[in-house]
């Protein structure tokens, strides 16, 4: 299923900035060797015209972030968990308590890691896109990274549209 995901989410990504999203983008190793060196591939790699040539790096989680809310997920949970440090509210999980640290820490070497490779680039904007099929609030979120980097959280629906970049929130890269 996370092929498939990882499929869907590609052609939602295309139809929703209008550019070619390239996917498995080699970016570099974590280990400087004469070969090997722990080869890192963002799932999708591209530049949007619609947001003045910015980059970007995306990962597609198929991981039900917000399950058990009708809201998509938002950072400021992930500040009341960390604050709260309780169970989760009566409406549903925390951002805190299922955005895994390893996702973030993998998305963020990836922009480091561009940097590098490209002179003079600047801060790609990350994505994490992730299933949402709650009824309730349908937006994105984002907060500068450790690095600097945009940092997004993206639901996508997973439901037939005749536009596919319509399964994406009205609030993505507006702000």
């Amino acid at each position: 299923m996370n092929q498939v995901f990882e499929a869907y989410v590609r052609a939602a990504l295309e139809a929703r900035f209008g550019v070619r999203v390239t996917e498995q983008k080699f970016l570099g190793t974590l280990l400087n060797l004469p070969a090997g060196g722990i080869h890192q591939k963002a799932d999708f790699f591209w530049e949007s015209s619609s947001s003045g040539g910015d980059t970007w790096i995306a990962d597609a989680k198929y991981k039900h972030l917000a399950r058990g809310s009708r809201d998509s997920l938002r950072f400021r949970d992930i500040e009341a968990a960390d604050e709260e440090n309780e169970d989760p509210a009566p409406g549903g999980p925390r951002a805190g308590q299922v955005l895994s640290p390893d996702d973030v820490r993998q998305l963020t070497v990836y922009a480091e890691l561009f940097q590098r490779q490209v002179s003079n680039a600047g801060l790609p904007g990350l994505m994490l896109v992730y299933p949402f099929v709650g009824t309730g609030e349908f937006v994105t979120d984002h907060v500068p990274a450790w690095n600097g980097s945009p940092f997004w959280l993206v639901p996508l629906r997973v439901s037939r549209a005749a536009n596919i970049a319509a399964n994406f929130p009205p609030s993505l890269t507006s702000s």
